[in-house]
């Protein structure tokens, strides 16, 4: 399974000077390999851009895709 992780929009502003510095872990359960990915993260951006690619040897049991949103600090 392939994914692209491409955008936020609008994001609160998790830090009372600089916003918020995002970044994403990406999950899958039951998969061959590696299975949790992190994004970069985009110090002080409300409005961040990845277009980051990431790539899961799928079983049978994979059934779940879980994507969080994070705040850095």
């Amino acid at each position: 399974m392939r994914v692209t992780l491409v955008q936020a929009t609008n994001l609160p502003r998790m830090d009372l000077i600089s916003g918020c510095d995002p970044y994403c872990v990406l999950f899958v359960n039951a998969c061959s390999g590696l299975s949790t990915f992190a994004s970069e993260v985009k110090n002080k951006n409300v409005n961040p851009v990845w277009d980051q690619k990431f790539e899961w040897k799928m079983t049978r049991q994979t059934k779940v895709l879980s994507v969080t949103l994070w705040d850095k600090d």
